[in-house]
């Protein structure tokens, strides 16, 4: 139990600091970084709550499971920020993915269970526009990518929602056969996660500076 409690508050110390790093960039903020801050604020918000309700041993599956939507399109709208010219694309990836959502919910009690076939398909079409998204700046940024404040957070993004469908798959299915062992790969997302936020978090103060610089 001190293992859980541990990641989940340097998780929320990493969502916190990505969050206090947003509000360091000037206004106007640039797009792409005002739908990132929503996002941060929001993964905020719900992690905890998912700390206070699980040590009041609450449920708490409808909030993440509304969550999970929230970021789907949060992300897809900051690779359109990124990428305007994808906006067919992008489209018809958030066609597939709710319609995911929409099925899994009707066989699954979402008020009670979360809805794991959907979080793998979300993650699943996520990594695969970051991937695209990060390639294509790999090829036509005529900066360093290094110091492209996009770079940090969509690689970010990427390490988590590609690790995402084989850690919960696998760990699922251990569940049934060596519970301990499927323990410890759930810890494995929370770590992911918390990196996520400090590559934000990094991405933000880097465009912050950035800024700051150009006025001085």
């Amino acid at each position: 139990m001190l293992l859980y409690h541990l990641r989940e508050l340097l998780m929320l110390a990493a969502i916190g600091a990505a969050f206090a790093a947003f509000l360091r960039i000037q206004r106007p903020r640039p797009r792409l970084f005002r739908l990132g801050g929503a996002l941060i604020a929001l993964a905020f918000l719900i992690e905890l709550i998912g700390y206070v309700t699980k040590i009041q041993q609450e449920i708490n599956a409808p909030f993440y499971n509304a969550f999970i939507v929230l970021e789907f399109l949060l992300v897809l709208a900051m690779a359109h920020a990124q990428q305007p010219d994808w906006s067919k694309v992008l489209l018809l990836v958030a066609a597939v993915g709710l319609a995911g959502f929409v099925v899994n919910a009707r066989f699954v009690d979402w008020q009670h269970d979360m809805l794991f076939e959907a979080i793998v398909l979300f993650a699943f079409l996520l990594a695969i526009v970051l991937g695209a998204l990060l390639w294509r700046m790999a090829n036509t940024s005529t900066i360093a990518l290094l110091r492209l404040p996009a770079f940090w957070l969509f690689t970010g993004m990427l390490l988590y929602f590609t690790a995402l469908p084989p850690v919960i798959g696998l760990a699922r299915y251990l569940r049934k056969q060596d519970l301990e062992l499927a323990g410890t790969l759930w810890t494995i997302m929370p770590v992911l996660c918390t990196v996520r936020y400090l590559l934000a978090a990094y991405a933000c103060w880097l465009l912050g500076g950035q800024q700051r610089a150009k006025h001085e």
